[in-house]
């Protein structure tokens, strides 16, 4: 998927969060960002998480 299909997925007017994003210009993105970007790609925001998953 491009950085402009998931713009226009996510409700963002233009690509530049996305790219800023995607290229570790923002270290630390909003809730809503990510919950915008779990949305469009319909995967829980759990999949954002980093490190050991508890069984």
């Amino acid at each position: 998927m491009s950085v402009f299909e998931l713009s226009k997925l996510t409700g963002y007017a233009q690509t530049g969060a996305i790219y800023r994003l995607k290229n570790g210009d923002i270290k630390k993105p909003s809730f809503e960002m990510m919950e915008r970007i779990a949305d469009a790609l319909s995967v829980s925001m759990d999949v954002f998480r980093g490190g050991e998953k508890n069984d």
